[in-house]
């Protein structure tokens, strides 16, 4: 067999197994899908959360005003013992100093006294307005400037503005009073700085000793020997840890080349004719040689004595005729045996080919992560000898600077002893103002983050309103909810009839759900005997059964479709089937199956319909009366499909079950229950029947758990198969023409019909 020329159900197996795989894209279509069916409930609860967290953000945010004053600080004034200003240090420190004093109850005080702020709304709050104007209030120095800037925040500029300017008088009417007990103050700084910097001085010199005594000296040389010895081993290292990378990359590419198919040691290519003798050699094919030669020699016997239009030579005759087509069949079956062994040979030396590089890979990068354990050991040991130096150079250089700055503050306590505690210079650099970057509106902002906010809870009530219902609606939850693998999915009519499919996309979805029945993925052996089930009625399963007995017989072999719901049978109603028997006769044995059963529409489809008789036919079922029919229609037919009542409702499908040698779930999209589907489940595997798998009905195209493009499969398979032609069967493709209007299994305003092939 060729490649080119694949089995039509295994093209279709593989893109089905493919495009099923659980990723990211199958949970943002579900999570889509549920925000579509529930977008009333998203709409009302977005509408309702946004009328409320609206007008709350425009009631309670109210827009803010920050005056701003900046008041220059001269601590002394220059030119006294020298030319030379404050030193940064000291002045930094004064600066901060003047800021708290700002800030301190006194100053608030008597900015909260002034005759201007009198009328203002923070004194008539019923909170203590000291406070309130605390929180208000944001004193900080601008570094490396001799400004101290005053921050007042309101809600009205009118009154941040003079709550700022009353600050800043305040603080400048007080600052004389002040000016001998901030001279102490700034001693006292001194003073403590000059403790702090001797204490530091003395820790830091002991933290320079301990460093130098780990390695044994405080010398830079010695750490910088060590440093060079430890790169050179490093760098040995590492040209070892390159070697195995390149070892690494070219077994990772001759493994890459091998599963690609490029491998040198391949098997003998067995000649033409030696390739035809395996073939004959075959014993089935032998076997209907055999077969073949003696319906021959007795045809030519019975032409010899007889004429051709005997009834012997007749029946002789069309033996020869079948014997010939299954010797076809044989040879084709055995050329096929024959060349899959050989790509077994080949994939079997693959495989050991690819395992012996595995471990050589294995080996190398073992040999790899230890090299790596080892640079990363002697990177950490180099660095660690470096951080020793630097720490060393950086104590060094930190206590070089103490000792400077420790210079500089006994400096500044002379200077306060000479200058006499001389008051500093206080000057306004500019008034209270509201400047532009002072005015703060976050409602705007406020309201479109209470906009989105509020939409993405509404699509989250809305997903999970869509999680907590229990019908069925995507094909993860008949996979996740009943344990059963998923045969198909089946696309609502109204799809077909608005145009968004085809009559020949919609059939093909029952051609996939027969290709995977039939794959070998279910068993060795596929099922002759198949029953279409459901957990409760008006769930697709008669319009499945019919379309997948039309979708079997398609196949070009005898299908029998039996309508085994007893009581309710409604097949011969919708295909407009008369026949002289009917199953209720067939099971209490009054009519032979062969003389009972009606043929179809449809080459090669025959029905075997019930009768509309209620309770009287109930006790016409049993277990064996069931496996009896169902033998003996599994004997003359190919397949046998059987659409039973629903498992839930009878116990009729249970006995159907037993008797067949596989069950169909069939449920429906937005109506069935994941919990009666599991309980119809349960009940099946309690009599033992065999769960083939499940087909989900009415599943629109958007929420398909498969990607596939009708049409690209469609042109591909023509090509394949000629002017339309099946690959696999060779026979001519007919597009679906028969129309199965159903009336009493789909639910209440759903499809009126199915078209099945």
């Amino acid at each position: 067999m060729s490649r080119e020329i694949q089995p039509y159900h295994e093209e279709l197996a593989g893109s089905l197994t493919v495009a099923a795989s659980p990723d990211g894209v199958v949970v943002l279509a579900g999570l889509v899908a549920a925000l579509r069916r529930r977008w009333l409930t998203v709409l009302l609860v977005w509408v309702t959360l946004a009328g409320l967290a609206l007008p709350g953000v425009w009631l309670l945010k109210k827009p803010t005003f920050t005056a701003t004053a900046d008041v220059q600080v001269l601590p002394v004034p220059t030119g006294i013992l020298d030319k030379v200003a404050y030193q940064p240090v000291t002045y930094d420190i004064f600066l901060r100093t003047q800021a708290e004093l700002m800030t301190s109850h006194q100053v608030l005080r008597a900015a909260l006294a002034d005759p201007t702020v009198k009328s203002l709304p923070l004194l008539n709050e019923p909170a203590d307005p000291l406070s309130a104007l605390r929180e208000a209030l944001k004193v900080e120095t601008l570094r490396n400037t001799q400004i101290v800037r005053v921050c007042v925040t309101r809600n009205t500029p009118t009154e941040a503005t003079s709550l700022a300017r009353a600050v800043v008088n305040a603080y400048m009417a007080l600052c004389v009073e002040a000016d001998k007990q901030d001279v102490r103050m700034k001693r006292g700084i001194l003073e403590r700085e000059q403790s702090r910097l001797r204490t530091s001085l003395d820790l830091k010199r002991k933290q320079k000793l301990n460093l130098a005594m780990e390695y044994g000296t405080a010398s830079d040389t010695t750490f910088e020997l060590l440093r060079e010895s430890n790169a050179e081993y490093n760098m040995e290292t590492k040209k070892n840890l390159e070697t195995v990378e390149l070892e690494i990359l070219q077994l990772k590419y001759q493994i890459r080349q091998i599963e690609k198919g490029i491998f040198t040691e391949l098997l003998p290519e067995e000649t033409p004719a030696q390739q035809q003798a395996a073939i004959k050699n075959d014993p089935m094919v032998r076997s209907t040689w055999d077969q073949l030669l003696a319906e021959s020699t007795r045809l030519a016997r019975l032409r010899s004595g007889m004429t051709d239009e005997a009834k012997e030579v007749i029946e002789a005759r069309e033996q020869v005729d079948r014997l010939k087509a299954d010797l076809e069949k044989e040879l084709t079956r055995a050329a096929d045996d024959l060349e899959k062994d050989e790509v077994a040979m080949q994939k079997r030396m693959k495989v050991n080919i690819l395992s012996r590089k595995k471990v050589q890979l294995s080996t190398a990068e073992e040999r790899r992560e230890d090299l790596k354990k080892r640079v990363q050991a002697q990177e950490a040991e180099g660095m660690k000898i470096g951080q020793r130096s630097l720490e060393i150079q950086s104590l060094q250089e930190k206590i070089d600077r103490d000792n400077k700055d420790m210079e500089l503050v006994e400096n500044e306590i002379m200077k306060l002893d000479i200058e006499n505690q001389r008051p500093g210079r206080i000057s306004i650099a500019s008034d209270a103002e509201i400047r532009p970057d002072g005015v703060e509106d976050k409602r705007l902002k406020l309201s479109l983050v209470a906009a989105v906010g509020t939409l993405f809870l509404a699509m989250a009530a809305a997903f999970l309103r869509d999680r907590a219902d229990p019908r069925v609606r995507a094909p993860q939850e008949v996979e996740t909810g009943m344990g059963l693998q998923l045969l198909g999915a089946v696309p609502p009519l109204e799809e077909l009839k608005s145009g968004r499919i085809t009559q020949q996309e919609f059939a093909e979805c029952y051609r996939l759900v027969r290709v995977n029945l039939l794959s070998p993925g279910l068993g060795a052996t596929p099922p002759k005997s198949i029953l279409v089930a459901s957990a409760q009625a008006s769930e697709g399963k008669t319009s499945l059964a019919m379309s997948l007995a039309a979708s079997l017989a398609e196949l070009g072999g005898r299908v029998l479709l039996v309508d085994g719901d007893i009581q309710a049978p409604q097949i011969g109603e919708v295909l407009a089937v008369t026949s002289p028997g009917s199953l209720k006769h067939v099971l209490l044995a009054e009519r032979s199956l062969a003389d009972s059963v009606a043929p179809s529409r449809m080459a090669g489809l025959d029905v075997l319909v019930g009768e509309t008789n209620g309770d009287s036919a109930r006790g016409a079922l049993d277990n064996r009366s069931a496996i009896r029919l169902v033998q003996e229609a599994t004997g003359r037919y190919d397949y046998v499909v059987i659409d039973s009542p629903p498992a839930l409702g009878a116990a009729d499908a249970l006995v159907w079950a037993q008797a067949v040698d596989g069950v169909i779930l069939s449920t429906f999209a937005g109506q069935s229950s994941v919990k009666a589907a599991q309980m119809a489940c349960q009940r099946l595997r309690m009599v033992g029947a065999r769960l083939l798998g499940a087909v989900i009905c009415n599943l629109t195209t958007s929420a398909r758990f498969y990607s596939y493009s009708y049409s690209s499969r469609s042109g591909r398979r023509d090509r394949d198969s000629g002017a339309g032609g099946d690959a696999r069967s060779g026979k001519k493709y007919t597009p679906p023409v028969v129309h199965f209007p159903v009336r009493g299994d789909e639910p209440p305003g759903g499809a009126e019909g199915s078209i099945v092939e």
